[in-house]
């Protein structure tokens, strides 16, 4: 029986945080790489557990999490519960409404592989976001570890991290300004900047 990525997804949510390598020092090195600032309000896509919210929450105005797993959002919810300035959203950042213009900052921790519609995507992140808001798509494993990882999983085999210069260029279609292009052997960093 053939299940939607979401199922999949909400079925690993209880074991989630606990198959991740935690690398505190690497998280903080990209957050410091957003140069986040204190009225930002960011929008955290396919924020599942909440891995990045704790970076992201004590230095800036508003965070919007999204993942389309729900089984996810609650536990990065009852994880975070402390913060009061994040906000959860249950969907598909594809499908939902959002307002226009309304986040300095869009990052994508982990999660630009399972974009099903690159076009859509990046017509729609650079109609979120604010004149000089930034796109930021970001991996904290190197490029060919995401692949390698995603290559030996049925549900998510085909969901490639590609080159960064080719996620650049797609971002460039969108008319973003790319700031930033890193595909490490230890971290994976695109940036585009909307003009």
């Amino acid at each position: 029986m053939t299940i939607t990525d979401a199922e999949f997804f909400n079925q690993l949510a209880p074991a989630w945080d606990s198959t991740r390598e935690r690398q505190p020092q690497l998280l903080t090195f990209l957050t410091h790489k957003l140069s986040l600032q204190p009225q930002d309000r960011v929008l955290d896509l396919g924020s599942g557990t909440g891995v990045l919210l704790p970076y992201l929450a004590p230095q800036v105005r508003q965070v919007t999490a999204v993942d389309f797993a729900d089984a996810m959002l609650k536990i990065a919810a009852q994880k975070h519960a402390h913060f009061s300035n994040i906000a959860y959203i249950h969907g598909d950042i594809l499908e939902l409404t959002l307002t226009p213009s309304a986040f300095e900052q869009i990052t994508c921790l982990n999660f630009y592989p399972h974009v099903k519609d690159s076009s859509v995507f990046k017509k729609k992140m650079s109609n979120l976001l604010v004149i000089g808001g930034k796109l930021t798509i970001m991996h904290d494993i190197p490029r060919s570890a995401v692949n390698a990882i995603h290559g030996t999983c049925r549900q998510v085999k085909y969901d490639n991290l590609p080159p960064a210069e080719i996620v650049s260029a797609r971002l460039k279609n969108a008319r973003l300004k790319i700031t930033c292009q890193e595909d490490t052997d230890t971290y994976y960093f695109v940036q585009g900047v909307k003009p």
